[in-house]
């Protein structure tokens, strides 16, 4: 039963959600008429199609969080801290058919001259070392793209139904700007058998055709602060409350208004508070600008010139912020208005 279980280490470090080892739990209770495999192993029904869905998490774990094994059967739980995510795009490539996944099953290495103790994902894929592009070797044969979703009942998930029997390489190829990498691509059974449990060993009794997984990805976010002020001729500035400031992010040729936190979601107050400060946290890797958009009607704003400069920053991928060439965890940017010192002579 060693290479039978093989699949449990493959695809436990494939997946590194901490809850993604993915030989799964048979919901098709007791065996059906098919293709025996080897001994002791349960029997294949070829009759029946499969199916892989994604279950697509934002997961940051602190350092020595307890990981957590999946089985890869619906209804899995996600670890505390992980959040769904939408907007995933993957790839799926049948890499092997239904015949060579027999002989993995029934552990028949001679018959079939594989060594399925060295079966890797990376046997199937090569990547860029530079950009990391990831091309898919010849002979594979894609056969859906899926973009994760939420609707009421699922949410960040994508699913292929109607797959034939066969092992499957499954390739991210889009992700929003605050994933800081992809993951890596992995391999799917369809179908896969259970693990054994503690109670019984190589309990390895039924198939699961419909396999649940859920990869996950590393996010980070930047965080500026808009600190305002206003002079009066060559004065010292002071702090200037309520003004107010417009938030927006390049898209191609285009810049597109941000009003809300891409980490939680909460909307962003982009009005100076008393101390003439905005902080603007949850932001994603890309390139931004902010400017002026209005004052508040109040006595101390009034006679200041506004200022009609873009002020440009970068959040970089690791969360860093660049202004001007200057690169901090946290910047601030300062913004300056100005009025004229006049002098009322009778």
């Amino acid at each position: 039963m060693k290479l039978k279980r093989l699949f449990t280490a493959i695809l436990s470090a494939a997946l590194t959600l901490s809850l993604c080892a993915m030989p799964a739990m048979a919901t098709e209770g007791g065996t059906t008429a098919g293709t025996p495999l080897a001994d002791g192993m349960p029997v294949w029904d070829t009759t029946k199609k499969g199916s892989i869905t994604i279950h697509k998490f934002e997961y940051n774990p602190s350092s020595g969080a307890p990981s957590q094994q999946g089985t890869g059967a619906e209804g899995e739980g996600a670890p505390a801290g992980a959040t769904p995510l939408d907007g995933v795009t993957f790839e799926i490539y049948q890499v092997q058919s239904q015949t060579w996944l027999e002989s993995y099953y029934g552990g028949q290495v001679t018959a079939s001259s594989q060594d399925f103790s060295k079966m890797d994902a990376s046997d199937y894929y090569t990547k860029n070392s530079t950009t990391g592009a990831i091309t898919v070797n010849s002979g594979a044969t894609k056969v859906a793209t899926v973009t994760t979703t939420t609707t009421e009942t699922d949410k960040g998930v994508a699913k292929k139904d109607g797959l034939a029997l066969g092992l499957y390489l499954v390739v991210e190829t889009k992700a929003p700007d605050k994933v800081t990498s992809p993951a890596d691509p992995f391999l799917v059974s369809v179908p896969m058998t259970r693990i054994a449990d503690n109670d019984t060993t190589n309990k390895l009794t039924d198939w699961i055709y419909d396999v649940h997984v859920y990869p996950k990805n590393s996010t980070t976010y930047g965080q500026v602060t808009i600190e305002k002020k206003g002079y009066t001729g060559g004065g010292t500035g002071v702090a200037l409350e309520g003004v107010q400031f417009k938030l927006q992010k390049q898209n191609g040729a285009d810049w597109t208004d941000i009003t809300a936190n891409d980490s939680n979601g909460s909307t962003y107050n982009l009005t100076t508070d008393i101390n003439g400060k905005i902080t603007i946290a949850g932001l994603s890797q890309g390139e931004y600008r902010i400017f002026e958009d209005a004052y508040s009607n109040t006595s101390a704003n009034k006679g200041y010139i506004l200022d009609a400069e873009y002020h440009t920053f970068t959040v970089q991928k690791d969360g860093k912020i660049q202004v001007d060439g200057n690169v901090s965890a946290n910047a601030t940017i300062q913004v300056a208005n100005h009025r004229p010192d006049m002098k009322k002579e009778v």
